[in-house]
């Protein structure tokens, strides 16, 4: 789920239908459903609320005008790998992208041109950028060589002085 800066909608993906449910949080309605295709992962909104980026495993991220209506026009970021994990970096001209083939690419927001490719192996999943900006983090679902953790999803608190950490295996782990 992904709100937008004023939390005023949240995007909710529907992993197995297909779409993005918009909801209006002060009234808890769903206003609108988009459509896309592949079971969706992730969404994160953009800056200045202009785009909504959906993670599918279709092998795309789709990029969504917000602006227009009903659905909004959209761009395709297409990979070779379904894709899970998204992150804006701080200053919000690029989004990173990570795919389940063990890949993280840096897309420019404004012309949703993938500059670099970063291969980190494993299985990548959710990303996440210190506090700083200088940093990108990313949750590896292979990084246990035991193969129990599973780790899926990583954040960091509002002060950027913890990372929360979450996996598959019952419990998060808190770093400072």
């Amino acid at each position: 789920m992904a709100f937008n800066s004023r939390g005023t909608r949240a995007y909710v993906t529907n992993q197995l239908s297909h779409s993005v449910s918009v909801i209006d949080v002060a009234t808890g309605v769903a206003v609108n459903d988009i459509a896309v295709e592949g079971n969706p992962f992730v969404a994160i909104v953009g800056p200045s609320d202009r785009r909504l980026l959906v993670t599918t495993n279709a092998d795309r991220v789709y990029v969504i005008n917000l602006a227009s209506r009903p659905e909004g026009d959209r761009a395709l970021l297409r990979f070779t790998s379904p894709s899970n994990g998204l992150a804006l970096s701080r200053d919000g001209r690029y989004v990173y992208v990570s795919t389940l083939a063990g890949e993280v690419a840096e897309v420019e927001l404004d012309s949703n041109v993938v500059r670099r490719v970063f291969a980190v192996g494993g299985v990548a999943q959710g990303l996440g950028v210190s506090p700083d900006g200088d940093e990108l983090y990313v949750a590896n679902e292979a990084s246990d060589p035991a193969g129990g953790l599973d780790v899926r999803r990583i954040a960091f608190d509002r002060e950027g002085t913890v990372a929360v950490v979450a996996n598959e295996a019952g419990w998060v782990d808190f770093i400072r």
